[in-house]
């Protein structure tokens, strides 16, 4: 490949019947409605990871026990100028956490949505 494969998370906030989702502020993706996550820090494993991007974009805290791993994807991102950006990416569910989301430097809109409507 050529270039470090970044690791990184995206979970969604799953009460019954419904999902959080709020829009991201920049990067890829920035106003569009996104779940949480992010790169995972060296040293940490993928659920110290989940747990801390949650708190840190929407405020919420999730016990590293809670998270439910649903799946891991691969892609390369293809970046405006350079090689594409590797990716893999740990997709998990929360059934359980406190607090209720809120905005972030990161995150903001958080709604709560049906999942029949997605």
């Amino acid at each position: 490949m050529g270039t470090e494969m970044l690791h990184m998370t995206i979970s969604l906030l799953t009460p019954r019947g419904g999902v959080w989702l709020g829009r991201k502020t920049a990067k890829i993706g920035a106003g569009l409605y996104n779940g949480l996550g992010g790169k995972v820090e060296p040293g940490e494993n993928i659920n110290r990871a989940t747990v801390r991007e949650i708190k840190e974009e929407c405020g919420v805290i999730v016990q590293e026990h809670d998270v439910q791993p649903a799946a891991i994807v691969w892609i390369a991102n293809e970046m405006m100028s350079g090689p594409p950006q590797y990716c893999r990416i740990y997709v998990s569910r929360i059934c359980r956490w406190s607090g209720t989301p809120r905005d972030s430097r990161e995150m903001v809109g958080f709604e709560l949505f049906p999942q029949s409507n997605l």
